[in-house]
This record gives structure tokens, C-alpha cells and sequence, in this order.
């Protein structure tokens, strides 16, 4: 037999894990994660919601063409601006683009390195003359790289001193005025000029003047031969001492050049003329020019609200006012859901269904208004209505098909007329769908959606002034669309009840099936739980539409509460069939085990059995943490200090009104059937005492009920107690049976139905 202390409370010497972080700081990690999810779920909804309805192309096609025949005149209906050609706006862009010349820009580290060499080696020319040396080696006191030709003639003649001097002089001239790498680049080949930018300013010379090292190579020539004519040596040293030291200096500054281009470009208007409202554009039978081609295509544009777009800026206008519109709807939609659910809100996957319903219905709408260009009264906006009352909730599934109509009609310019005929389809559909419990009564929301449709398009239509052809027409389409809504709703329902482990009426009403093998495997294997399992499920029925709870969940939460008897059904009182009880011969802490246990193997059953989550719950919560009494009273018998914690069930307590009636109806069934004598004022004694009983131990406290519904409760189960319990006249033979002893008393049957 399983120690229960050691299963419960632990070894005292056993030392708790240290968490790396305290329990608060988890609790606040956990809520920036959890809105983090809702603030991904709002994101993802706004952005599938734009991408599937995005604005109109900037292009849009034109339904005119140069050289042929306007079938109609064409009047301007406001003043709007003659847009360019696509062709010529950009050939003229970039036609500006070229008036504006490459950048170089004189780079003056790269001038003082020049000058530095020319200036260390000016100093070991000085040296060598101050201490008379014959010889020197400039390379290895300045850096440079001379031939032993040059060297040897600056080293042991006079003009050498002279020579370098002179360089110097060109060098500073010439890298003042900028030397590039090379005049043949692409920046440079397309222009007549180019800009110079110093340390003082900028200028502009012809791309004739630009240097390079071949230009300044010949310019040092034609200097060396003006300083120093007839002297080949001299002027040999004076080109090869210029072409070691004078180096580029000057880049192509491509930055800020594209940035001068891509500003001169912007700046080139897209218009060229203005055509004034009332204006005559064309007339009617004229054939259609270059220039009415212009007007044509430039009113198309505005017509779509398109006269910002050739610019970026204008591009993302459309774009940013569907997010905002999109978002403004999902604020409304949070702010609604927190003030009123509360517990939709703060549950991510509850969110998640209602995002991905709502977004469904969108892209069936992209589909249907984009892609097949149909009617809008075929935009299947009833299957919110439908999978939102019977997944979650009425009042909620009429607001989100509220939203979802409206942001439809806003993101695809749809008129009045739409809006009304869809507002009319959600309430019809959410009143419609409340009283669904089977399948078959789909078909009845659907006739109730149809009628709904074709009043509502008849009162727009005929209101709006619309040909009576093309009501008609519509009205055909709304029927049509609410029975393709109806199909599409019946599919899903079953996929999105498992995927979020959901269950509606629809799934509990099946699950009533008295036929279901784990059902009549209980009614033949344990006979007594089946009964007290059925009396609970009426009793729990009646108190739930009492308060208004789910009537439905509750009766059928109470058919399958003790499914886990049905191993040991003989181990329970009312499965006995002998008075002699099985427990007699156990200790009170393994009977209790034994009782413990059913709420432990219930919940394997039903997962065995792939019922809701939500009967699971009931079945676990069903006893809550109530004390086992005829056990604790037999245990404090043998052992006054036998600690009470011990003999109770392990929990959690109800979470839920219907898993708090079930709890209470089990318990009062229970003792109404140990009355020797149940009249009315003796049931609606013991009812009144158990719910006291459960509310002052704090069973109740999780579930959410108040003093008037528990009222309301024990209001409801008396009548069916009595009913069921009702006293009846003693017969002779009843007579001589309890003289007989072959009838228990009253305290042997209270005890034996306390277990």
C-alpha cells in the first residue's frame, strides 16, 4: 500500500530546488510573453488583412488607346494636372541627372605625404652639402625610389640641391590644383567639366584641364626643359624624382554626387499643364491623340486617387491608411474584449481562433471582390456569426462579424447598400445559431440567413434606386451565399473544436448518446453509478438553466463524472449488492485511496475515450477538496491524531459553474438517498445544509457563483429530489421485512451513501 504522507507532503529533510529567478519575476516574464502572443496575433491580423486587400495598382489599366474612337464625351469633373508620359517623365529625369557634374574631392592627407617626402629628401640633400659627404644613400633617409643614375647625379653635383628645390615647388602647384587616377572613368567620360572640392571650397574646370600622372608627367617635362635647357641629366632626374613623389590625390566622391542626382531628378515635375473643371476633354466619336491620351490617363489617375503616386511617399500613403484603418478595428475589438471577456482577452489561442476566423472570411472576401471580380453579396460574412456562437459566445461572435463586414466594406471601397445587407446577415446568423444542437438544424440558420439576405438587398436595393434586374440578381446571390457559408461552417467546426480543444453544443448533445460503449459499459458494470449518474445529470440540468449556465454541458458532465467506478464499481455503495460493505475488511486510508482513485482513472478513461477537455475538467473538479467524513471517522476511531488533509480529495476545486452544480448534485443525490423518509421539508433541509456546507469550506470559492444563484440552485433541486424520492404507504410485506431485519435502517443507509 502506497505511503500517502510520502506522496503528498515529501521527506521534511528533502531540500526545494532553487530557481535561478523568483516566482514574480516568472510571473512578469510570463505576462510580457503573453502579451507579446496577442500583440503578434493583432500584427499578423492587420498585415494578412492589408496584404489581401491591398490598395489599387499605381498603374492602373486604361481602357483608351492612341488612334481610336471615344465611344462618349468626356467633360472634366474637377481641375487636376496633365500627368507626363511614364516614358518622357523619366527620360527627362535623367536628362537632369546629367547636368549635374562628378564631384572630386582633394584628399589633403594624401598632398602632405607628397610634400613630406619631398621635404625629407630635401633635408638630406642640405645634410650632405653641410657635411661635405661625397656619397649618400636617399633612399635610406628619405623615402623615395631613384635610379643609381639620379642618385649619384643629385648626390655629387651642384644643380642637384637646385633640381629637388624645384620639384618642390612643382609639386605643391600641382597637388594644390588636384591630381586624379585616371580621366578616362565612366563618372568622368559624359561631361565637359567637372567640380573640384578643397578645404576652402569648390570649383569647376573643364575636363581638359583635370590631371593626371600622364598630364603631370608632361607638364614636368615642359618645366624641367623651361628651367633647364640642354641638360638631359637634369631634366632625366627632375621627371623621374616627379613621377616617384607626385601621386593622385583627388577621388570621384560617388555619394555625393548620386545624392545631388537623386535630388535634381525628384525635383523635375510630373505634370506639364492643367486641364480646368467642365473643361471638354474629348468629344464624343473623335478619335483619341497623344494628347487627349495624356488628359485621359491623367483623370484615370485621379479617378483612383492616384495623383501622389508617382512619388514614394505617395506609394506608402494608401498602404499606411489600411494599416491604420485595420488597426483602429482590432483596438476596438481588445478594448471591447477586455472590458467584457475578460478571459477571451487574456487566453492567446482563444485569439488566435478568433484572428483566424475573421482573416478566413477576409481573403474569401479577396477572392471573391479581386480574383473572380463577383458580386459582394457573395462574400461568405455568416460564417462568423455561425462558428463564433457555437465556439465561444453570442455577443462576441456578433461583434467580430460587425468589424469583419464593416472592415471589408472599408478595404474595398463597397457601398452602404453592402454594409447594411452584411449587419443584417451577422445578427440573423448569431440569433440563428444559438439554438443549434444538432447538425441538421445548420440548415434552418441557413433558410433563416437566405430570408435575411433577400430582405435586406430588396430594402437596400430598392432604396439606393437599383434596376429591379439587378435586386433580383443580388437577392439570388445572398441565397447562394448562405448556403455556401452554411457548407463552409459545417466543415470547419469539427477541425477548429480539436485544434483548440474547444466544445459546443453540437459535440455534447453526441456525447448524450445514452448508447455510447462507455456508457453502457458502466449501466452493465456498474448499475448503481449509471442511476445515481443519470439522477445527477437531471438534477445538474434543472440548476444550470436556473442561473442560466450550459444546461447541456452540465447534464452531460454529470452522465460521465464517475466513469473512473467502473474498475472497481463494488468497492462503491451503491454498486453493493449484499449489506455487507467490501471496505469493512480495509483501513480507512486504503478505502480512501480507493475512492481517491476514481477521479485519477475517470480522467485516463476519458482521455482513452478522446472526449472534450472539458468533460475532463468536470470529471477532476467534480469532488473538489472535500473531506472523505465516514472514512476520517473511522481513521480518528483508531488513531485521534490521523491528520485530515489526508482523507480529502486531491482537487483542483470547481472552476466553473456547471463543475460546481455537478459537485453539489452529486452530493445532495447522494444523501437524499439515505433519507428513511424524504419528505420535501426534510430534502430541502439536507440540500440546504450540503450547498451551506460546500460554500463555507471554501469549495466554491474558484467558481464563480453567488448567493442568489446558489439559491436559485437549491430552489431547483428540491422539486426533483422530491420527485424522485418521493415517500410512499408502507405495505404489509415492507412491514414484516424491516421487522425482519431485512430492511437497513436510516443510519446504515446515510453511512453507506456517504462513500
Amino acid at each position: 500500500m502506497p505511503n500517502r504522507n510520502s506522496s503528498r507532503k515529501g521527506s521534511p529533510k528533502e531540500k526545494k530546488p532553487k530557481l535561478p529567478f523568483s516566482l514574480s519575476q516568472y510571473g512578469s516574464l510570463r505576462k510580457r510573453l503573453s502579451f507579446l502572443e496577442k500583440l503578434s496575433i493583432g500584427i499578423g491580423f492587420v498585415i494578412a488583412a492589408v496584404l489581401l486587400f491591398p490598395p489599387p495598382s499605381v498603374a492602373p489599366k486604361s481602357e483608351y488607346r492612341e488612334g481610336a474612337v471615344s465611344d462618349k464625351q468626356v467633360i472634366a469633373p474637377f481641375q487636376f494636372s496633365i500627368l507626363k508620359p511614364d516614358a518622357q517623365y523619366q527620360a527627362e529625369k535623367e536628362e537632369a541627372a546629367k547636368t549635374v557634374l562628378p564631384v572630386f574631392v582633394i584628399d589633403p592627407q594624401q598632398t602632405s605625404r607628397c610634400m613630406a617626402r619631398l621635404a625629407a629628401l630635401t633635408q638630406a640633400m642640405q645634410t650632405r652639402k653641410e657635411k661635405r659627404a661625397t656619397s649618400l644613400d636617399l633612399s635610406a633617409l628619405a623615402d623615395v625610389r631613384l635610379s643609381p643614375e639620379t642618385q649619384s647625379f643629385l648626390t655629387r653635383t651642384d644643380l642637384g640641391l637646385e633640381v629637388v628645390s624645384e620639384v618642390e615647388r612643382f609639386a605643391a602647384r600641382t597637388l594644390d590644383a588636384g591630381v586624379v587616377k585616371s580621366k578616362r572613368g565612366v563618372e568622368i567620360d559624359a561631361h565637359h567639366k567637372v567640380r573640384i572640392r578643397t578645404a576652402t571650397g569648390e570649383s569647376e574646370i573643364p575636363v581638359s584641364a583635370l590631371q593626371d600622372k600622364n598630364s603631370v608627367l608632361e607638364k614636368a617635362r615642359a618645366d624641367a626643359e623651361r628651367e633647364f635647357p640642354g641638360n638631359a641629366a637634369v631634366k632625366s632626374a627632375f621627371l623621374e624624382l616627379v613621377g616617384d613623389l607626385v601621386d593622385p590625390n583627388a577621388e570621384y566622391d560617388a555619394v555625393r554626387t548620386e545624392s545631388e542626382r537623386t535630388e535634381t531628378r525628384s525635383s523635375v515635375s510630373p505634370y506639364e499643364g492643367v486641364v480646368l473643371q467642365g473643361e471638354k476633354i474629348i468629344e464624343s466619336h473623335e478619335r483619341i491623340t497623344s494628347e487627349h491620351l495624356k488628359k485621359l490617363r491623367s483623370l484615370e489617375y485621379y479617378r483612383h486617387g492616384l495623383s501622389q503616386g508617382v512619388h514614394g511617399l505617395g506609394r506608402s500613403l494608401p498602404y499606411a491608411s489600411r494599416i491604420i484603418v485595420t488597426s483602429l478595428f482590432v483596438f476596438v475589438f481588445a478594448w471591447y474584449a477586455r472590458v467584457r471577456r475578460p478571459k477571451i482577452l487574456s487566453a492567446s489561442p482563444m485569439l488566435l481562433l478568433i484572428a483566424i476566423v475573421a482573416i478566413l472570411v477576409v481573403a474569401l472576401a479577396s477572392i471573391v471582390l479581386n480574383i473572380l471580380k463577383q458580386s459582394p453579396y457573395l462574400v461568405p460574412i455568416a460564417i462568423v456569426p455561425f462558428l463564433l456562437t457555437l465556439l465561444l459566445d453570442d455577443e462576441l461572435a456578433l461583434l467580430v462579424g460587425v468589424v469583419t463586414s464593416v472592415l471589408i466594406g472599408a478595404l474595398a471601397g463597397l457601398d452602404l447598400v453592402f454594409l447594411l445587407v452584411s449587419l443584417v446577415a451577422v445578427i440573423t446568423g448569431v440569433f440563428a445559431a444559438i439554438g443549434v444542437t444538432h447538425r441538421r438544424q445548420f440548415y434552418r440558420a441557413m433558410l433563416f440567413v437566405a430570408m435575411a439576405y433577400v430582405v435586406a438587398i430588396f430594402a437596400g436595393g430598392f432604396s439606393s434606386n437599383m434596376a429591379g434586374s439587378v435586386v433580383i440578381k443580388s437577392a439570388g446571390f445572398g441565397i447562394l451565399n448562405s448556403f455556401v457559408s452554411t457548407l463552409i461552417a459545417i466543415a470547419l467546426l469539427p477541425v477548429l473544436e480539436s485544434t483548440f480543444g474547444l466544445t459546443t453544443n453540437i459535440t455534447l448533445l453526441e456525447l448524450s448518446d445514452l448508447n455510447r460503449p462507455i456508457l453502457r459499459k458502466m449501466m452493465i458494470d456498474a448499475p448503481g453509478t449509471y442511476h445515481h449518474s443519470m439522477v445527477v445529470g437531471s438534477l445538474a440540468e434543472g440548476a444550470a438553466e436556473a442561473i442560466g449556465a450550459n444546461s447541456l454541458l452540465a447534464r452531460v458532465g454529470s452522465y460521465y463524472h464517475d466513469i473512473g467506478k467502473i474498475g472497481k464499481a463494488e468497492y462503491y455503495v451503491e454498486n453493493q449488492k449484499d449489506a455487507r460493505s467490501r471496505h469493512d475488511r480495509l483501513t480507512p486510508t486504503m478505502s480512501c485511496l480507493i475512492l481517491e482513485s476514481h477521479v485519477r482513472e475517470g480522467v485516463e478513461i476519458s482521455e482513452a475515450e478522446k472526449l472534450p477537455r472539458l468533460i475532463r475538467q468536470l470529471i477532476l473538479e467534480h469532488h473538489g477538496t472535500t473531506l472523505m467524513a465516514f472514512f476520517y471517522q473511522k481513521a480518528i476511531e483508531i488513531d485521534s491524531d490521523a491528520p485530515i488533509d489526508e482523507y480529502r480529495y486531491p482537487g483542483p476545486k470547481p472552476s466553473s459553474k456547471e463543475a460546481a452544480i455537478i459537485m453539489l448534485a452529486d452530493s445532495v443525490e447522494a444523501a437524499s438517498r439515505s433519507l428513511s423518509a424524504p419528505t420535501p421539508s426534510r430534502i430541502h433541509g439536507i440540500v440546504k445544509r450540503i450547498i451551506e456546507n460546500r460554500a463555507t469550506e471554501g469549495e466554491l470559492d474558484e467558481c464563480g457563483l453567488t448567493m442568489a444563484e446558489l439559491a436559485k440552485i437549491r430552489g431547483s433541486f428540491v422539486p426533483i429530489l422530491t420527485s424522485i424520492f418521493h415517500a410512499r404507504p408502507s405495505y404489509p410485506g415492507d412491514v414484516k421485512k424491516r421487522e425482519n431485519g431485512d430492511i437497513n435502517s436510516e443510519q446504515t443507509e446515510k453511512d453507506r451513501h456517504s462513500f
